[in-house]
């Protein structure tokens, strides 16, 4: 399959080959399994698809297969593709970003989560995070579903998670440390107490609960 922007694409080749410490990884004859892609768009050259994936957090990959005159990208920011198999297919190449978070976290949406097996209260989970990570608090929209989609596929086994949220009893409602108010129309806070948890039973959406409570805790960087 020819593609547009030839010496563009031979230099990305050249720089995201498969090399430690590379950002992408290139595979040629590949393309991300159509259950994992979250979106598509059309672009000039394979260059932009790349482009596009590279500089979007969420982005994990992309496959790009060229149609006429235009490169059509297909975009994953699904976490399950990092680690499923690619599908053979001749006419597309797929950029990956590679897994560059520290050991014993994974990589969720562009940050990196440590989940503890282990349990405490809070004062002790804030300071039980490993060197380098702070206790979570996905205050963006975007990070929190990220964060949620990825307890329910994967540690849902667990009931309660600590992150870095309070509850303010002045107007009864949750703040992340910086300042970011949690927006959710189902958010809990029957208890009227002054910390909170990801509850499962409450589909993981903060709940307040006492700081003496004993739960697993889950700690983020950005990568």
């Amino acid at each position: 399959m020819f593609f547009s922007g030839v010496f563009c694409l031979a230099s990305l080749a050249s720089s995201f080959s498969a090399v430690q410490g590379s950002p992408m990884t290139l595979f040629t004859d590949a393309t991300i399994a159509q259950a994992w892609t979250t979106s598509s768009l059309e672009a000039p050259s394979a260059c932009v698809c790349r482009n596009r994936c590279f500089v979007d957090t969420r982005c994990l990959a992309v496959s790009i297969t060229q149609a006429a005159s235009v490169s059509k990208c297909h975009f994953s920011s699904n976490a399950s593709v990092l680690t499923s198999l690619l599908i053979t297919a001749p006419a597309f190449i797929t950029f990956m970003k590679n897994k560059v978070c520290k050991p014993g976290f994974e990589e969720v949406g562009g940050f990196c989560y440590f989940f503890s097996t282990v349990t405490a209260n809070f004062d002790e989970a804030k300071s039980s995070c490993p060197t380098g990570s702070v206790l979570a608090f996905p205050s963006s929209a975007t990070q929190m579903n990220d964060l949620l989609d990825y307890i329910k596929k994967y540690k849902a086994g667990v009931d309660n998670w600590w992150v870095d949220a309070t509850l303010q009893l002045s107007d009864m409602k949750f703040y992340w440390p910086d300042g970011i108010e949690i927006v959710s129309p189902k958010i809990g806070n029957i208890l009227s107490e002054p910390y909170a948890r990801l509850q499962k039973d409450n589909n993981y959406l903060p709940s307040d609960t006492i700081g003496g409570s004993i739960f697993n805790y889950i700690c983020q960087y950005r990568k």
